[in-house]
């Protein structure tokens, strides 16, 4: 199956459920606490276009209007799982008044956009980095390495408590439309 492949994620990210367009949603735990949020997604794209330009689409399209107060911040050109890619950082706030810093990669193959999300507090950010970078350099497109990854369930334990996570988060709106999520 191609697609967006993670590679190994530390047990410090936790799995959540995601429902689509999301197809990765994981909360990054330090010390019992949910110090960051990472989501990916994947989308056709119907549109001949390069990585800058699919930013901007996601910029219009998403970051503007689901980050309050957003602000663009610096934007780079890498690569991700061997694609020319848009790193692009940004800050909002949430209902609470936090001031969040968000990073967000975005490349494509052939019609498929990806993007890869990470939003943390903007004061513990730089700390959360390397836990970041480690997720993007895993990551890979297509089954290529499929066959030799384990199986993530056999691999460890899946650290998911049977009470609720304390809360979420960071705030941020959720896909799936917890009740009580940003209360």
């Amino acid at each position: 199956h191609a697609g967006l492949n993670l590679g190994n994620l530390s047990d410090e990210w936790v799995e959540q459920q995601a429902e689509a367009p999301i197809k990765y949603f994981y909360y990054l735990m330090k010390e019992g606490n949910v110090a960051a949020e990472f989501r990916a997604v994947e989308e056709k794209v119907a549109i001949k276009i390069n990585a800058q330009g699919y930013l901007k689409l996601v910029q219009q399209n998403s970051l503007k209007t689901a980050f309050a107060n957003y602000v663009p911040g610096e934007t780079t050109e890498t690569a991700v799982a061997g694609q020319k890619a848009a790193r692009h950082d940004f800050t909002f706030t949430v209902d609470s008044g936090a001031k969040l810093k968000g990073r967000v990669y975005c490349f494509l193959k052939g019609q498929e956009g990806y993007t890869a999300l990470f939003v943390g507090l903007e004061e513990f950010f730089d700390k959360l980095e390397p836990d970041f970078e480690a997720v993007v350099s895993g990551m890979t497109l297509g089954d290529a390495a499929a066959p030799n990854v384990p199986t993530p369930v056999a691999a460890k334990p899946t650290p998911v408590p049977t009470k609720p996570l304390p809360k979420p988060s960071l705030g941020l709106p959720v896909a799936h439309g917890d009740p009580g999520v940003g209360d």
